[in-house]
């Protein structure tokens, strides 16, 4: 599903590392932006790419509760990002566009754009093409109102499946998963510089 039709940025960066800086924006999951595939009410259909049609039940929904849990972790996940991630920070607006809207994000380094589906949750993300780094700017994360709790968690919260799946989603937008296996394998020290770097 395309989020967003452009994405508009320079490759202007900072000579300083910094802590990073995301913003994100629930649009989507709220319902204030229309998403086909996020169900809003029991026995609204959703075409989908194939041509089937699912009707959405109750499971399919996201209660408030939820919605509270998914932006609670989010502020738990962009504090430990910003705690271990430095970066060369933009120096220019992000402006995104959809539906002939224009929304513009300054002091940030990174959009990420949450909703929810029946289907499942899934990270996808987009960079610059003149980005020397490719490092991603706008991202997506999906939820899946079946698999999320009703109460916010965080990285102490490592057996926590939802805490899992969110995390990784976070780290391949991110790009830089192969970074932590390797850290794993080879308990290297410097982890914090290596994934400088990739961002």
């Amino acid at each position: 599903m395309l989020i967003y039709s452009r994405v508009d940025n320079s490759d202007r960066v900072s000579s300083k590392w910094r802590p990073i800086r995301i913003s994100v924006n629930y649009d989507m999951l709220e319902g204030k932006v229309y998403d086909p595939l996020s169900c809003r009410s029991i026995g609204q259909k959703i075409k989908l790419d194939n041509n089937e049609i699912h009707i959405c039940e109750n499971k399919d929904i996201l209660t408030e509760k939820q919605l509270l849990a998914i932006k609670g972790t989010m502020e738990n996940a962009i504090r430990f990002l910003r705690n271990t991630i430095k970066v060369q920070s933009r120096l220019d607006p992000i402006k995104i566009v959809h539906d002939n809207i224009q929304q513009v994000y300054s002091d940030t380094d990174l959009i990420i754009v949450c909703t929810y589906q029946y289907v499942g949750c899934l990270a996808d993300e987009t960079s610059i093409a003149n980005d020397y780094y490719s490092r991603t700017v706008l991202a997506r994360i999906c939820f899946n109102p079946l698999y999320v709790p009703d109460e916010a968690v965080d990285e102490s919260d490592d057996k926590n499946s939802f805490f899992t799946q969110f995390y990784m989603n976070l780290f391949i937008l991110l790009d830089f998963m192969w970074m932590i296996s390797i850290n794993i394998i080879h308990k290297e020290a410097q982890f914090h510089i290596r994934i400088l770097f990739v961002i």
